[in-house]
C-alpha cells in the first residue's frame, strides 16, 4: 500500500505500509527527498512518529477509503487531503 499526500506549495508526504505476514504492520512517511520515519500504530487509524514528537490520524470514507491524513505536530493539527 502506498499513498502520496500534499501540503501546498510544495511538500510531498509519501506513506507505505511496511512488514509483511509474519511482523506486526506499520508504515513510514517520507516528506520529499528526506529519509523516511517509521510510524507505529496506536490504533487502525492512529499512528505515532519513531523518530518526532508528530502523531497520525487517518480519515476513512464511508466506502473504506483514505481521504486525509491529520499530522499533530507541536499542538496542532494539520489535515493533509490525498492525491494519489
Amino acid at each position: 500500500m502506498s499513498a502520496v499526500y500534499r501540503i501546498p506549495p510544495n511538500i510531498i508526504l509519501r506513506v507505505r505500509r511496511e512488514g509483511d505476514h509474519l511482523s506486526v504492520d506499520h508504515l513510514s512517511v517520507q516528506e520529499n527527498d528526506e529519509p523516511k520515519q517509521d510510524l507505529m500504530p496506536d490504533s487502525e487509524t492512529d499512528f505515532f512518529s519513531t523518530r518526532a514528537e508528530d502523531n497520525y490520524t487517518f480519515e476513512i470514507d464511508g466506502e473504506g477509503k483514505v481521504t486525509t491524513m491529520i499530522l499533530r505536530a507541536h499542538v496542532k493539527d494539520i489535515p493533509i487531503q490525498r492525491i494519489e
